[in-house]
């Protein structure tokens, strides 16, 4: 492995450390390595999604330095090494924040390209934002392919590019006929659900912001292994209560900054059987089929009230 990372890197000097670190010519960098079916896009979105986020000058994140294939099938991922600290309830509110910052990026980008339009705005903004919801590559959350096929609306790309798409690999995988004999009821209710957000404009999100895809960094927070994509702001906070979440303190930072719209307690659980469906789709059924049945009754049949 020292010997491809010295070649891709032209580098004189490789000392490998411990889990993913290495000393290259005096530096530290990070290297993921993956050699399952999809490596190369797993490493290749997850490189554009860095490189995206990084852009923003919001949340910081380890910066790319290079993708490339050490042997046959297996790919890498090289970035910088950041040295972690210990976080606190302070950290994550500003997390919040920093991801609410990254949220409202594209949204003012395109404000000042209609601003400009009209000849309100005053000044230069070189950067041009996205209009269309979806991604310039797949992703993946976890090992399985993301569809980010670009469309015109979030509706269409979440129910298309992500729900059903989840739906149709577990009923392939896994045959279950349960899921299946719901699917054209949920898929009439998740568009019922997401009428309300006709009107959003694209957010750049981090795609996978759990409870272990973040840090802290010279009182920094620092978030790594993105899956990002350009949607609803909202779709982020389907993950973020799982595996223990962040609490009141990330959510106490980012509602300052973008407050939570109306409808939103509806439209978290189709958010979260999203994660639901992705894990029992790379896990099996278990404890992941059983909670996305339970949401999916949840949402055919609601019992709590809209707010």
């Amino acid at each position: 492995m020292e010997d491809s990372i010295r070649e891709a890197l032209d580098a004189r000097s490789v000392v490998r450390k411990h889990n993913g670190l290495y000393v290259v010519d005096r530096k530290k960098v990070f290297i993921k390595t993956n050699s399952s079916e999809h490596a190369r896009l797993l490493c290749d979105g997850e490189a554009r999604s860095l490189e995206a986020i990084h852009d923003t000058n919001t949340v910081k994140c380890p910066k790319v330095i290079k993708v490339f294939e050490s042997s046959k099938g297996t790919w890498n991922l090289i970035c910088d090494y950041i040295d972690m600290e210990d976080e606190s309830a302070a950290h994550k509110e500003k997390l919040g924040e920093e991801m609410a910052k990254l949220h409202s990026i594209n949204p003012s980008l395109l404000k000042r390209e209609q601003e400009k339009a009209s000849g309100d705005f005053i000044g230069e903004e070189k950067r041009e934002g996205e209009r269309r919801f979806g991604f310039v590559v797949p992703t993946s959350c976890g090992v399985i392919p993301q569809n980010n096929e670009w469309c015109d609306d979030w509706r269409t790309f979440f129910i298309r590019c992500r729900l059903k798409d989840r739906v149709d690999g577990i009923i392939q995988k896994y045959g279950d006929h349960e899921l299946s004999s719901q699917w054209s009821q949920l898929e009439r209710r998740a568009d019922d659900l997401l009428r309300e957000t006709d009107s959003v404009v694209p957010s750049l999100i981090h795609g996978d912001l759990w409870a272990g895809n973040w840090g802290v960094s010279k009182e920094n927070p620092v978030v790594f292994d993105p899956c990002s994509s350009y949607s609803d702001p909202e779709f982020e906070g389907g993950i973020q209560n799982m595996f223990g979440g962040f609490g009141a303190p990330y959510t106490r930072g980012y509602d300052r900054i973008l407050p939570p719209r109306r409808g939103w307690n509806d439209r978290r659980f189709l958010y979260l059987l999203y994660h639901n469906l992705n894990h029992w789709l790379h896990f099996g059924g278990g404890g992941y089929r059983a909670t996305s049945l339970s949401l999916i009754n949840s949402i055919l049949h609601p019992d709590i009230d809209s707010d």
